[in-house]
């Protein structure tokens, strides 16, 4: 009988995770009004590992030319080494499970001296994270005993994004952004008939488990999730993982044809207008012999996960994310690793 770990249990947790989010969303409407009144002239959306890929995905560029301000998403490394001297009215909103990341809280506490406000987003109600910043958010049912961050992850992303479209529906009235707002409380139950599905991301892993690379291609909207699913790839399963975004695989990367025959492709597609161009890729790549597989919205998937979501793309990340996440455990029990503890990893990094 194939043993059970705790991140197979936390991955199925998901939905119930997104659930307490749902819950938080006066919460969120009241930090995000208290941001947008006090007009600041840069946001900087930060964190660490898969906290930063939470927060970049909830800062999706889609969003950029909606803000009256700079916002940025960047690792709490890079804004103490570069963005840390600027003074004034900023805001700093830092994601971390454990709210004791020490890049993040130096990060906010270099912050809040230079006058910025400073909002934590976090899982530990009790972290150092949540007790310095100005506001914070907490989730609840979002601990995890393994190492690596699959349902905090996603509940870190889906909070940042409803945080960046209140601020938006604040900004100025939008029908569009409040519908998709509205939208929100339906992924929980969406994602649990997604997950009821497993077996196709046990399929997914049988059938890459010979492969020792990996390479995951992203449009604006599912480029961070790639970032985070190279990550996990790498923390579970020790293989060599890299992110592009879709059309610049052809810029370069397609010389990797001379290793095809140990590398796998798996494109996080939207049904949007990057899918037209999107399927010319994958077309042109499966005639240079790369195995390619989708984990797409599309009624046209050949290979891979196909998922039934018919609601706002925006939410694409947050549905696929579980999807991900299964298949990397998959991939690292049958490989026979612990997916709870990866090897050479902490739990938290808390020297800096």
């Amino acid at each position: 009988m194939e043993k059970e770990y705790f991140t197979l249990s936390e991955i199925l947790d998901t939905p119930n995770t997104l659930e307490t989010v749902v819950e938080k969303i006066n919460l969120v409407e009241n930090i995000a009004s208290r941001i947008i009144d006090l007009r600041p002239e840069r946001i900087y959306y930060i964190g660490c590992g898969s906290s930063y890929y939470a927060a970049s995905g909830a800062l999706t560029p889609l969003l950029l030319e909606k803000f009256p301000f700079h916002a940025y998403s960047i690792p709490a490394s890079e804004f103490l080494f570069y963005h840390s001297g600027n003074i004034g009215n900023n805001v700093v909103i830092a994601f971390s499970r454990s709210g004791t990341t020490r890049e993040v809280i130096e990060a906010v506490k270099i912050a809040k001296k230079n006058r910025y406000t400073t909002i934590g987003i976090s899982c530990n109600e009790n972290s150092e994270l949540v007790k310095i910043a100005d506001s914070a958010i907490v989730i609840d049912n979002c601990s995890e005993k393994s190492f690596v961050m699959t349902k905090s992850f996603t509940a870190l992303q889906f909070t940042g994004l409803l945080l960046s479209l209140k601020m938006i529906n604040l900004i100025e009235k939008d029908d569009v952004v409040e519908n998709i707002v509205k939208e929100a409380s339906k992924l929980p139950k969406f994602i649990f008939q997604a997950l009821d599905d497993i077996d196709k991301c046990r399929i997914l892993a049988k059938e890459t488990i010979n492969d020792k690379n990996f390479i995951f291609l992203g449009t604006t909207l599912t480029y961070p999730l790639a970032m985070e699913a190279s990550l996990k790839f790498i923390e579970m399963t020790y293989s060599l993982s890299e992110p592009f975004h879709i059309l610049e695989f052809r810029h370069g990367p397609l010389a990797l044809a001379e290793r095809k025959n140990d590398i796998s492709i798996i494109m996080l597609l939207a049904n949007d207008s990057s899918y037209k161009n999107s399927l010319k890729l994958l077309k042109e790549i499966k005639e240079k012999g790369f195995k390619v597989f989708e984990i797409s919205n599309s009624g046209n998937v050949i290979k891979g996960v196909r998922v039934s979501w018919e609601g706002n793309n925006y939410y694409l990340p947050i549905i696929y994310a579980p999807l991900i996440h299964a298949t990397v455990y998959y991939r690292a029990i049958l490989k026979g690793y612990n997916p709870d503890r990866p090897e050479h990893l902490r739990k938290v990094v808390e020297d800096f």
